[in-house]
């Protein structure tokens, strides 16, 4: 038998996008990675259903909003003051934290982990253990994957591949089609 994780408040608001979206509200305590989501406790902004799974521990966060044809689920968790949009999905057990922007058909799964004010658009991929933080700005088809760490104000464009351990800071720019993995480490100024 269907039991829903979350119901819709009273609580509307409407978007700089023309969008309206509405609070949800707990209907079960839910175990999530450091904390639980206590029974009535008030969560994040969704457009419609269509947004969060009924099913997992996934949950998005008082502040966070998912709309469009975006989509969170598994055990994936969205938290702050983050943005997730057009079809963008969040799954596994990834985590994007902080006032962080996925959109497009952007993908963050895995064990993966967004945040600060990063930006992940376009076709881009984080997976794996990889980290991306800062103001990052990941687009393209970019994948980022692996134990990959990108912070700082680093820009990932084209089809690039970070993966392994690899470890990109600063302001840096990777653009184009290169592969970067093992223990590479790319430091811009």
């Amino acid at each position: 038998m269907f039991f829903p994780k979350y119901e819709f408040s009273d609580e509307a608001m409407t978007t700089e996008y023309g969008i309206t979206l509405h609070r949800i509200r707990a209907l079960k305590a839910i175990r999530l990675e450091n904390r639980e989501v206590r029974l009535g406790e008030l969560g994040g902004w969704l457009e419609s259903e269509a947004n969060l799974s009924h099913f997992g521990r996934c949950w998005v966060e008082k502040n966070a909003a998912v709309f469009g044809s975006a989509y969170v689920f598994e055990d994936a968790v969205v938290s702050g003051r983050v943005l997730v949009y057009e079809q963008a999905d969040i799954y596994g057990n990834a985590s994007v934290l902080g006032d962080c922007h996925v959109h497009g058909y952007a993908k963050v799964y895995g064990n993966a982990k967004v945040y600060d004010d990063a930006d992940i658009s376009g076709k881009s991929r984080v997976y794996g253990h990889a980290r991306v933080y800062g103001s990052d700005k990941v687009s393209g088809g970019s994948r980022i994957y692996g134990s990959a760490h990108i912070n700082g104000r680093s820009k990932i464009s084209g089809l690039p591949e970070v993966f392994g351990r690899s470890r990109i800071r600063g302001k840096s720019q990777i653009l184009g089609r290169p592969i970067i993995y093992g223990n590479a480490e790319i430091c811009g100024t």
